[in-house]
């Protein structure tokens, strides 16, 4: 486009920017700017895109723009180097369904560290005793070796406890001085107390956190041409996706979460959503959202849809609701735009 287009694009984004700031009256917390549009093809995407720009250029602050068009996502096309894989169906997918093994694989490790951190602190009284026997440094050692071992081996958590407490009762029995400390029973019991006290849905719930967040992180990209520009993009889409992002996503508290998640980095939160009417379900989002844009378009947009559409905000009580008129003609007097 030609330079004198250029700054009028800029001109008009400029001025929306500043009408969404004077909304926050300099509020310092993190902001969400939801943006829709009834139907697809209103120019929504487009709008996002620009705008945060507009406010990446503006307020020399970190912008981030997410697309949650999952009918069609294109806003990593709006960008250089910018892939649609690794996006928010992906952490979606990954934070609601952790596979078991996965699962398994978390409840031993965090077992592992409960019965060696167990079984080690009666090691160490035994060893802070006046009369304790040398060989307590070299048992130690085997036995770290023992606990390890067995929960690296594919059986059940049974099976694992029952063969670390048969091998403890070998290798007390090996030393006459350990059978007389009635160390055997001090170590089992120390074993089957922590399995006992162990939260496996705690420790599962806490790990698939560290997951969500990790993956959060590992999704934003960077716009290169920007210093403080970031997106996430749609992500992968299946077509089983289909069902999954419109009855599921918008209303979820994963969504819920990710957005507290950027609130931490981010200052201003960009949602680029999937069109009203084939998602009613971004109405509920709104609530989430510090102002909603609605686009509606010039020659495209139906009366009776804004009427539906304001309608259904005043049912549901949404308020900071915004409207941007996309494709507006220019009238010109004299060559001058009015």
């Amino acid at each position: 486009p030609s330079t004198a287009g250029y700054e009028k694009v800029s001109k008009v984004f400029r001025i929306l920017k500043a009408n969404i700031q004077l909304l926050f009256k300099r509020s310092k917390k993190s902001q969400v700017i939801l943006i829709t549009s009834p139907e697809k093809n209103d120019g929504k995407t487009t709008i996002s895109a620009n705008l945060g720009v507009s406010f990446e250029f503006g307020t020399n602050s970190k912008v981030i723009i997410v697309d949650l068009n999952f009918e069609e996502p294109k806003l990593h096309k709006y960008f250089r180097n910018i892939s649609n894989e690794t996006g928010i169906l992906d952490i979606f997918k990954r934070y609601s369904y952790t596979d078991k093994e996965l699962e398994k694989l978390i409840e031993k490790n965090a077992l592992e560290k409960e019965v060696l951190k167990s079984t080690f602190a009666i090691l160490e009284k035994e060893k802070n005793k006046e009369d304790a026997p040398f060989i307590l440094d070299e048992v130690e050692g085997i036995l770290d070796t023992i606990i390890r071992k067995n929960f690296k081996t594919g059986s059940s958590i049974d099976e694992i406890v029952k063969n670390i407490n048969k091998e403890i009762k070998n290798l007390i029995e090996s030393d006459i001085k350990l059978q007389n400390s009635k160390l055997y029973i001090k170590l089992t019991n120390a074993v089957n107390t922590a399995v006992k006290r162990f939260s496996k849905e705690k420790v599962i719930s806490a790990e698939k956190e560290k997951i969500f967040k990790a993956q959060i992180k590992y999704s934003i990209k960077k716009v290169p041409e920007f210093e403080n520009l970031y997106i996430i993009t749609a992500g992968t889409i299946e077509k089983e996706d289909v069902y999954l992002s419109k009855n599921l996503i918008f209303t979820s508290n994963i969504l819920k979460n990710i957005i507290k998640e950027l609130k931490k980095d981010f200052k201003y939160i960009i949602l680029n959503t999937s069109p009203i009417y084939s998602v009613p379900e971004v109405f509920m989002l709104m609530e989430e959202s510090d102002i909603s844009l609605i686009v509606f378009r010039v020659d495209k947009t139906k009366k009776q849809s804004i009427k539906d559409i304001d309608r259904k905000l005043s049912e549901i009580g949404i308020e900071n609701v915004g409207i941007v008129i996309n494709d507006v003609k220019e009238k010109l007097t004299n060559g001058v735009m009015e």
